[in-house]
């Protein structure tokens, strides 16, 4: 089942009001300092062999693993159980490294770290705004327009780095 608690109605909008003004900014800085960057991913596979696909509620919505940037000071994977929580409501402890990728997106370079964890939840929390929608699906069946991230998820947890 999938519950969407949503945000109040000033927090929505102040949200909203900050990422208008400010993705213009981060743009122009990544195009001029092409900072490093890094983050994580959580490919999630519950007993009936589905996986865990959320939609993001910016940028171009694309489906893709839950995961997200690794704080200052953060492991990744600790980053990989944060972002997995704040984005799902799920929470896996046994979280496996599975692989890295690289990739230049927006003028920035930025590392992913691949993480993988089986769960016996079925039940889903999003906020309805950083989150727009998640869901189970097999592989032959995964939801468009998906994420560049998702096939190299795939990819890596069938060929896990040592």
């Amino acid at each position: 089942m999938l519950i969407i608690k949503r945000r109040s109605f000033l927090s929505r909008n102040l949200r909203e009001v900050f990422f208008f003004l400010y993705t213009p900014i981060q743009k122009r800085y990544n195009k001029f300092f092409k900072p490093k960057t890094s983050g994580v991913k959580v490919v999630v596979i519950n007993q009936e062999g589905k996986y865990l696909l959320v939609r993001v509620g910016y940028g171009a919505r694309r489906w893709a693993w839950p995961g997200g940037k690794i704080d200052r000071g953060e492991t990744a994977l600790l980053a990989a159980e944060r972002e997995l929580k704040e984005e799902s409501s799920l929470e896996i402890k046994d979280l496996k490294a599975i692989g890295s990728k690289e990739y230049s997106w927006e003028g920035k370079r930025d590392t992913v770290y691949f993480f993988a964890g089986v769960t016996n939840e079925v039940d889903l929390v999003i906020d309805g705004q950083e989150i727009i929608d998640a869901g189970w699906f097999d592989l032959k069946g995964l939801p468009k327009p998906l994420s560049s991230t998702v096939p190299d998820g795939i990819y890596a947890l069938n060929n896990p780095s040592s």
